[in-house]
């Protein structure tokens, strides 16, 4: 009787470690489909956000290019037919610059963007004098400027900071586009900075329509979803902002803007000043 109590005994014991083991198995597996559930569902969040950002960029740039081609398609058709005088043709013909550059700085942050998302554009730091980045954007936009009579002035001095050099002027020439499409005519853009022990902070400040409190904190979180009428109609993706955020994260830097609405804004970024 001893014996067989014994026996019972272990397998008693036996019984309670298998289920032990079955019950922490169980719990394990619990916990590793769980796990994978909610990784499957923050995936379909991401997946709809990305779906959605998708379709309103689409949606933008399908009506920007519809605006900008149905222009320059009605002008085109009027001087074709003869129904404008030749110095009416020659301002319609002037009033096509800030159109197709305007398009073509649309198609060309959509390529930027494309690129950028599939994560092939990779920083190639190099020394580079700030100032003359700065020059060479505003001679990019300053076509942009004269058509409004918007006057730019550089401030910065001559300085040099370990960056890359056409993640740079995509920067400046977006936020110089932002100024002037913001700006009111006969007004000025003023670009200065400031430099700490550890960075050099850039300032683009106009003197425009500015931001409403509302839609300060979404310029940058959802750049797709604001969208706002230059002072001559113009318009614009939201794909500016968001690759002068991307192109200064991925240098170190950051970007930001100050702003009271009908009295203009500035935007500032900086990038970190290294000793090598």
């Amino acid at each position: 009787e001893m014996e067989l109590l014994e026996k019972q005994k272990t397998l008693l014991i036996m019984l309670s470690f298998i289920s032990i083991l079955f019950l922490v198995s169980m719990a394990i597996a619990m916990v590793a489909i769980f796990r994978r559930q909610r990784a499957n569902r923050e995936l379909m969040i991401q997946l709809q956000m990305a779906n959605d950002s998708k379709e309103s960029l689409i949606s933008v740039i399908s009506h920007d290019l519809r605006g900008s081609v149905g222009t320059l398609r009605s002008a085109a058709k009027a001087i074709s037919e003869e129904l404008t005088d030749i110095e009416d043709a020659r301002n319609l013909l002037e009033s096509f610059y800030p159109i197709a550059d305007s398009t073509y700085d649309l198609l060309e942050n959509l390529l930027t963007w494309a690129s950028f998302s599939k994560e092939k554009l990779i920083p190639v730091f190099d020394k580079i004098d700030m100032k003359e980045i700065v020059d060479k954007s505003i001679s990019h936009t300053n076509h942009l400027a004269v058509s409004k009579s918007i006057v730019i002035n550089n401030d910065l001095p001559g300085i040099i900071v370990k960056a890359d050099k056409n993640m740079m002027l995509s920067v400046v020439r977006n936020l110089l586009s932002n100024a002037i499409k913001f700006s009111y005519r006969k007004n000025e853009i003023n670009i200065n900075c400031k430099t700490t022990d550890k960075q050099l902070i850039i300032s683009v400040e106009d003197h425009g329509i500015g931001i409403s409190p509302e839609s300060l904190s979404e310029i940058f979180e959802s750049p797709l979803d604001y969208h706002t009428t230059g002072t001559m109609g113009e318009r614009g993706s939201g794909l500016g902002l968001s690759i002068c955020k991307s192109f200064l994260q991925k240098q170190g830097g950051k970007i930001w803007v100050e702003s009271k609405e009908g009295f203009g804004s500035t935007f500032f970024f900086s990038l970190p000043l290294k000793n090598d």
